[in-house]
Formats: C-alpha cells, sequence, structure tokens
C-alpha cells in the first residue's frame, strides 16, 4: 500500500523536471551542441568502443582534432615522445579526460557563436 503514493511523487517529480527543463530551452532557444562532439559524447558512453572508430568521427572536426592533439601534447602528461597522429592523442588522454575536452570545446565554441552574434547582430540577451 505505501509504495503507491511513493511511485506517483516520484513520477510526478520526474515530470516537474522535464517541465522546468523544456521551459528553460524553450525561453532560452539554448543551441544544441556541434554534431561530431555529440557523436563523440555518446561513443563514449560505449563500453565497447574502438579508439579507431572514435578517431573517425574527431577526424571531421579539424578545430576538435587539433585541440585534442594540443591537449595531450602538453607537459601535464609528460610524455616522452609527443603524440603525432590522433588515435596516438586518444590514447594518452583517455575517455575521461577525452569527454572533458569535447565538452569544454563545444561549450566553448557556442559561447564564441552567441558573443559573435551580439556583436554583429545588436541582440542582447
Amino acid at each position: 500500500m505505501g509504495a503507491a503514493p511513493v511511485q506517483s511523487t516520484s513520477a510526478l517529480a520526474r515530470e516537474n523536471v522535464r517541465k522546468y527543463f523544456n521551459d528553460v530551452v524553450a525561453s532560452h532557444k539554448l543551441p544544441s551542441l556541434p554534431a561530431v562532439a555529440t557523436k563523440v559524447l555518446e561513443m563514449i558512453q560505449d563500453p565497447d568502443i574502438k579508439a579507431q572508430k572514435l578517431c573517425r568521427i574527431l577526424s571531421d572536426d579539424a578545430a576538435l582534432a587539433g585541440r585534442i592533439l594540443a591537449v595531450s601534447r602538453s607537459a601535464s602528461y609528460a610524455q616522452r615522445n609527443l603524440p603525432t597522429t590522433l588515435l596516438g592523442a586518444v590514447q594518452v588522454l583517455g575517455f575521461r579526460t577525452l569527454r572533458n575536452v569535447v565538452t569544454a570545446s563545444a561549450t566553448h565554441s557556442l559561447a564564441s557563436e552567441e558573443t559573435e552574434c551580439r556583436k554583429h547582430c545588436g541582440t542582447t540577451p
């Protein structure tokens, strides 16, 4: 008997969160992440993903691939031989750090696009 009210409260809470999220997205017109970043973030969630397949997708976005290479060559990773390929860079970084780099790069590009639009269009939030 006691499980039904908890279940309905939980369902109501999920519905409220979903409604709130949809309201925020609709009112702020949040842009979506770039296609390559979205695909890479989805692929990283798969425990059976191969680094080579991930690199094929990453190579479609030259700026993102360059950023990943640059991060993998930083002194933080103390590599004797710096990676020269995207596959080498992904192996140095690992999937967790790769996810963070992709997310940061995608959100940075979205923020830059919004700033440029405001500059040229004269719009304000």
